[in-house]
C-alpha cells in the first residue's frame, strides 16, 4: 500500500454501510451486522399496483425490516454506497443470469424536489442507479422527470388512497424531456411500499415513449410472492 492510499485509508475509513463500524477496504458490510441480515430476494411481477400494469417487473433484495430496514434508514440520512452495493450484489447477478440486462436501455430514478435534495445533499434513489448503470455499463435518463417542492413526503402518509392521490400530482415531465421510443427503462427507488411513485414515475415515462418499465428497489414494504 502507497504512503497516499494509507492516509486516505486513515482519514476515510472505510465503514460498515448498516451500522458505521470502520471494516477493511475489501469489505461492505461487517460480520455482525452480515449475520443479522434476512433478505429474500425477488424478481417478478409486482402486485397490487396502481395503474394499468405500468410496472412489468420488480425486483429487490428483501423486506422492509429488522437490519435491512436499519441500514436503508441509514442510507436517507448520508450517502452510505456500501448499503447500496452489499443490497445489490445478488440481484445485479440475477438479472445477468436472466438475461434481462440486455433488455435494458435506460436507468432511471425517482427524483427529489430541488429543495429537499438541496437539504440532504443527495438523493439515494440517484446514488442507487448509479451504481446499477455501472454495473450494467447503461445511460442514466437524467432530465425527464421532475417533483414539485412543498408536498408532504410519500412516506407521512398512510393511506394507500392518500398515497396514491400524492404520487400522482408531485411529479411531473420536464419540458424538453428526451424521447425514448421503444426503450425498457430500469426505474430506480430505495423501498417500494404502496407502489404511488414508482407508478406515477412509470407512466410519465411511458409518455415519453417507454415501451417497457422494471422497478429495481433495495427493499420492499410487502412481499409480491
Amino acid at each position: 500500500m502507497g504512503i497516499m492510499s494509507l492516509i486516505l485509508e486513515i482519514i476515510y475509513p472505510n465503514k460498515c454501510g448498516f451500522c458505521g463500524a470502520e471494516i477493511s477496504k475489501d469489505k461492505l458490510i461487517c460480520h455482525e451486522c452480515a449475520g443479522k441480515l434476512r433478505l429474500d430476494y425477488y424478481i417478478g411481477k409486482p402486485k397490487d399496483i396502481p395503474g394499468e400494469k405500468p410496472i412489468e417487473l420488480l425486483m429487490y433484495a428483501g423486506i422492509y425490516s429488522g437490519h435491512a430496514r436499519r441500514g436503508v434508514l441509514r442510507l436517507k440520512d448520508s450517502p452510505a454506497v456500501n448499503v447500496i452495493k452489499y443490497l445489490s450484489i445478488t440481484l445485479i447477478d440475477k438479472i445477468k443470469e436472466k438475461g434481462l440486462d440486455g433488455k435494458i436501455d435506460y436507468i432511471a430514478f425517482v427524483p427529489m424536489s430541488r429543495g429537499r435534495e438541496s437539504k440532504r445533499g443527495f438523493n439515494q434513489a440517484e446514488l442507487i442507479a448509479k451504481h446499477i448503470a455501472g454495473e450494467l455499463s447503461k445511460p442514466i435518463l437524467y432530465d425527464a422527470i421532475c417533483k414539485r417542492g412543498r408536498l408532504l413526503s410519500q412516506h407521512k402518509l398512510k393511506s394507500y388512497r392518500q398515497r396514491q392521490l400524492h404520487a400522482g400530482s408531485s411529479y411531473y415531465l420536464k419540458r424538453g424531456a428526451k424521447r425514448i421510443d421503444g426503450c425498457t427503462v430500469l426505474l430506480c427507488d430505495d423501498v417500494i411500499t404502496s407502489g404511488s411513485t414508482l407508478a406515477s414515475c412509470s407512466e410519465l415515462l411511458k409518455e415519453l415513449g417507454a415501451k417497457r418499465i422494471f422497478a429495481f428497489t433495495l427493499l420492499s414494504s410487502r412481499n409480491h410472492r
